[in-house]
């Protein structure tokens, strides 16, 4: 597994689901927040939706 491909990845997926759902909530998330962290929020924000997104992201890297 090339982590570093990986790294890459999980910010571009964060700064898309940044764009589409955060901004709904009024909240301005910048991109050198870690993913780790950006998930969390999203699981106390957007609840199900975003533990599933979280999940998605798994399984696809």
């Amino acid at each position: 597994m090339n982590f570093h491909k990986k790294i890459k990845l999980t910010k571009q997926l964060a700064i898309a689901i940044n764009s589409t759902y955060m901004l709904q909530y009024g909240t301005i998330v910048k991109n050198n927040i870690s993913t780790f962290f950006i998930g969390r929020v999203f699981k106390v924000i957007v609840g199900k939706i975003a533990i599933n997104l979280y999940i998605f992201e798994i399984n696809i890297l």
